[in-house]
């Protein structure tokens, strides 16, 4: 187990996610493991990393640990059934929390995130992910989910002042309910074919639900003071 230590990195050279350089803790292949409670800051340049689950890693818990300014905060990839909850990244250059690469049926739970480019990012072919009650601050997009990514379930989590997207959807079969973006620049859901939505509330975006494609399942949906529209539903939406 890893708890409550305080771990400063400088050193930003050769860096990278998957040797674990200029990474705080790194777990290549390990199953089990407990890590909670850490503080962690490293620098801000390319591929450093405060936490990074690497290569089939499964079965971790990661809980209450602190990360600031690496340019990803939570770096999951090519792993499953990891569960992160009570996390906060603090102004990470690129992503609080990346989850990519086959990263399949982990689950995060009131994790926080501010700043950065994306503040919750999965992609690559990561499926059956669920993210609950996670908040996300600034940045560019707060929660974006892309390239073969599907099947995941993003359930009460609060998304605020991102500058682009609140919910940025660009992948199949998702569920999203009880979500909330308050203020997003464009979009507060921005969401492709084939995903389903209920109970969501879209608060002051320019867009509160823009919908691009068919089969898009909406109800019980609230979009409150949109500068331009509150449900914009284009390319045969159904």
């Amino acid at each position: 187990n890893i708890t409550n230590n305080t771990i400063t990195l400088t050193y930003a050279t050769s860096c990278s996610e998957t040797t674990g350089a200029c990474n705080a803790i790194f777990l290549n292949d390990a199953d089990y493991a407990s890590i909670s409670a850490n503080t962690v800051q490293t620098s801000s340049a390319s591929n450093t990393a405060g936490i990074n689950l690497y290569n089939n890693a499964n079965y971790n818990i990661l809980s209450d640990n602190n990360v600031t300014r690496s340019y990803y905060a939570f770096h999951l990839r090519s792993n499953s059934n990891n569960s992160l909850t009570s996390n906060n990244a603090y102004n990470s250059s690129t992503s609080g929390f990346y989850i990519y690469s086959s990263s399949n049926s982990n689950t995060l739970t009131n994790n926080y995130a501010t700043g950065g480019s994306t503040n919750f990012y999965i992609w690559s072919n990561s499926i059956n992910n669920i993210l609950t009650s996670n908040t996300a601050t600034g940045g560019s997009t707060n929660f974006h989910l892309v390239s073969s990514s599907n099947n995941n379930s993003l359930i009460s989590n609060n998304a605020y002042n991102s500058s682009s997207y609140g919910f940025r959807i660009d992948t199949y079969d998702n569920s999203l309910s009880n979500n909330y973006a308050y203020n997003s620049t464009s979009f507060s859901f921005s969401i492709i074919s084939n995903n389903t939505l209920t109970n969501n509330t879209a608060t002051r975006g320019s867009y509160g639900f823009y919908i691009i494609g068919s089969n898009v399942t909406l109800s019980s949906n609230y979009a409150y003071n949109s500068t331009n529209y509150g449900f914009y539903l284009s390319s045969s939406s159904n």
